[in-house]
């Protein structure tokens, strides 16, 4: 594993002169370097937070000409820069010169990034609030996989469901996409959809319920008492057909009956 390897030292400001052609600059400055940028001018001479003021009106305004030094070296810089403007440069434009110092880089290593990480003077690291950058919260029950409830099973396919759609004399198939999923098959043996405990179909508001008289039960006819005489050929446990008027039926020869004998049955 590569050690990290320290920031480069920069190397030496890049000086450059810009000028003002209005009386105000549009400019903020802390010891002399630029906090803040309010015009139009100063941007399109290309000043950027961090630069440094060098030169005013082409004076050092750390250093002062001796002719000076009484009147500015008491006063702090920035203090020393605005009573030189507001005395001394009142025709426009105002050069400047202005000292940059290039941007400080980490090491790469053997293998940089496509977009090494870039401070410039004056920058200051982005604050991270308390908790910031920790993984979120996982609350109770979160991410655990869904409860059952007791007697629920997989959700049951209904009878058809997934099924092909049928086709039409002439109708020809619906074409398919690539990575579409095809039609979802019944397995063997599954059902529809139970019921389940208490389940009842569902009623929507002001839906009532018709209810019809019931029909009566039909009243069976009443049996009638017939004489029916033994046949020939027929013993005890034998079947044989009568004939009741109404139509024939099957009858069972009664035990200790011989041929001939005359019997009463209720049919």
């Amino acid at each position: 594993m590569a050690r990290p390897t320290a920031p480069r030292p920069p190397a030496g400001p890049q000086r450059f002169s810009v000028s003002f052609p209005h009386m105000k600059l549009g400019i903020s400055f802390q010891d002399a370097v630029i906090t803040k940028i309010e015009s139009g001018d100063a941007l399109r001479a290309g000043l950027q937070i961090g630069d440094t003021i060098f030169m005013v009106g082409g004076i050092d305004v750390r250093n002062p000409p001796p002719q000076y030094t009484a009147e500015l070296s008491p006063l702090p810089l920035d203090a020393r820069i605005k009573h030189w403007v507001q005395k001394y440069c009142l025709i426009r434009p105002l050069p400047m010169v202005i000292d940059r110092a290039p941007p400080l880089q980490a090491n790469p290593g053997p293998n940089p990034g496509p977009n090494p990480g870039v401070m410039y003077p004056g920058a200051r690291p982005r604050p991270m609030y308390p908790g910031q950058g920790a993984p979120r919260p996982m609350y109770p029950g979160q991410g655990a996989p869904r409860r059952m409830l007791p007697g629920q099973g997989p959700r049951p396919m209904y009878p058809g469901q997934g099924a092909a759609r049928p086709m039409y004399p002439g109708q020809a198939p619906r074409p398919m996409y690539p990575g579409q999923a095809a039609a979802r098959p019944m397995y063997p043996g599954q059902a529809s959809r139970p019921l389940y405990p208490g389940q009842a179909r569902p009623r929507y508001p002001g839906q009532v319920r018709a209810s019809y008289p019931r029909r009566p039960p039909r009243a069976a006819a009443p049996k009638q008492i017939y004489s029916i005489r033994i046949p020939a050929n027929i013993g005890p446990g034998m079947k044989f057909q009568v004939n009741l008027g109404s139509g024939l039926k099957w009858v069972s020869c009664p035990p200790g009956k011989r041929p001939g004998d005359t019997v009463r049955m209720q049919l």
